[in-house]
């Protein structure tokens, strides 16, 4: 999915802000599609942090706040965008990104700061003893 290459590449490159709105308009400027650009800004960073920490014990499923403000629980194995960008970010460490690049992306991920500021605030804790929540997404 070139729009997933292209989302990567526009994050790394640009200095727009960590505003969800100015990302997702940097991204339609650049062609890709509204929908693809949701989708890419949920799903990229949890994808990359997955993969950082993928000797952890994440949840296969999340919850989904919908329109009537209820949570929906879903499947990450069912979510066919999430599937692609999973697929892509494997791809992508297969050529040994720049550490700081995988950090910058993975840094707009909630999980990714829950992670890092226990970590650093307790520098004798253990990623593998974090007791994970399920990741709630709000689209």
């Amino acid at each position: 999915m070139g729009s997933i290459q292209k989302s990567r590449s526009l994050l790394l490159n640009s200095n727009t802000s960590s505003c969800d709105e100015r990302v997702l308009d940097l991204f339609r400027k650049n062609g890709i599609a509204k929908v693809d650009s949701i989708e890419i800004l949920i799903c990229l960073p949890i994808a990359i942090t997955r993969k950082l920490f993928d000797h952890l014990k994440w949840h296969d499923t999340y919850l989904e706040l919908d329109n009537e403000k209820n949570h929906v629980e879903k499947k990450f194995a069912d979510s066919t965008s999430f599937q692609i960008i999973c697929y892509e970010t494997e791809k992508y460490f297969k050529n040994l990104p720049v550490s700081q690049n995988v950090l910058r992306i993975a840094g707009r991920s909630a999980e990714f700061k829950v992670l890092n500021d226990l970590l650093l605030k307790n520098p004798e804790l253990k990623a593998e003893d974090i007791i994970l929540s399920k990741t709630c997404i709000i689209k």
